[in-house]
């Protein structure tokens, strides 16, 4: 990233810390793509004098709004073809493994992975919806406790 962006964003409380460099992508023309930021950071960016107009969020993890440039992914489309592919593989016992209930995103893909099990008429058996944070750590943590379950999963859809 720019220095003179990323000393504009860390000026008024951004925490670039948690993202990673695949994250954050510029340009030629050193114009920022930030990918799975929350979007009360990014509206405080683009109220700083120094703003960048050409900021994008790429799958915003909070909803966006109109004021605030960003393209998100068909996550709901996505957690219910993905379901439907562990069904189509004769899966009955799936589990979904997502990140924060606060995360939109999280949000439209657990309702595509109900949607999906809904649909085929295959129970979610208690236990197998887990969400947790967004990061490498909490994915093994939360595979590994599905894992540990009496009654495994044969599949576990992971989002997170």
């Amino acid at each position: 990233m720019q220095a003179q962006t990323r000393r504009n964003m860390i000026s008024i409380g951004v925490d670039l810390a948690p993202l990673s460099k695949k994250s954050i992508r510029l340009d030629k023309d050193s114009r920022a793509t930030i990918y799975g930021l929350e979007m009360h950071l990014v509206r405080m960016h683009k109220a700083s004098r120094d703003i960048d107009p050409s900021l994008v969020v790429i799958d915003p993890i909070s909803i966006p709004t109109l004021d605030i440039t960003s393209v998100g992914s068909t996550n709901f489309a996505g957690g219910l073809a993905a379901t439907q592919h562990l069904l189509s593989l004769g899966h009955r016992r799936i589990a979904y493994l997502g990140g924060p209930a606060s995360a939109s995103c999280n949000q439209a893909r657990a309702q595509g992975f109900r949607a999906a099990m809904e649909a085929a008429e295959v129970p979610i058996e208690d236990g197998y919806v887990r969400q947790r944070e967004f990061s490498y750590e909490d994915g093994q943590l939360g595979g590994a406790a599905l894992l540990d379950l009496a009654e495994r999963p044969t599949a576990i859809f992971a989002g997170c």
